[in-house]
């Protein structure tokens, strides 16, 4: 349908995320269907067992590794979905209090099965190749790094993701098992 480098947004957001304007952005005439994830911040224990919950998280990105995978991830959506409308990609950046939303895709198709399928696809693959950290943070000051993810070729994480196994690959199965 002739998607062009305007139909792709992806931005590093210090700011709240504004999940209303991307779907409104998304949502055109010459598509019927805009998937949406949003991830939020989640009030967790910090820790396994704690009562201590997470307040909220500090997330960091490298902006050229972020914009560089983030552009090959709706390349390879594009590719597996020819018929795609607009693909936003949207991540904050700084301090997120629990409760809002840290993450956002937005994709645009003729038909809801295209549209849910590659919104799952990008952020998926955006969970596995996209260099984001994060420090959790709760009330007492208490703070606890999680591993970022390391800066994985979009390629390897979408062939995991079209062999089912994106979410395994998480907790043991090395995309060099390809």
């Amino acid at each position: 349908m002739g998607s062009t480098l305007l139909d792709t947004r992806i931005a590093l957001s210090h700011w709240r995320l504004r999940v209303g304007d991307l779907v409104g952005w998304a949502s055109t005439p010459k598509y019927g269907a805009v998937g949406v994830f949003v991830g939020v911040v989640r009030d967790d224990p910090i820790v396994a067992g704690s009562d201590v919950r997470v307040a909220g998280i500090d997330f960091e990105s490298f902006e050229k590794g972020f914009h560089r995978q983030c552009s090959d991830i709706a390349v390879a959506a594009r590719s597996r979905w020819p018929d795609l409308g607009r693909i936003a990609l949207v991540h904050r950046v700084g301090s997120v209090p629990a409760g809002e939303p840290c993450v956002a895709v937005v994709v645009s198709a003729p038909h809801r099965e295209t549209a849910c399928a590659a919104e799952k696809f990008c952020i998926d693959v955006l969970k596995q190749s996209v260099p984001v950290w994060k420090t959790m943070y709760a009330r007492s000051g208490q703070r606890v790094e999680e591993p970022g993810c390391a800066m994985r070729e979009v390629d390897l994480a979408a062939a995991a993701w079209d062999l089912g196994i994106a979410e395994r690959s998480a907790v043991g199965v090395g995309f060099e098992d390809l």
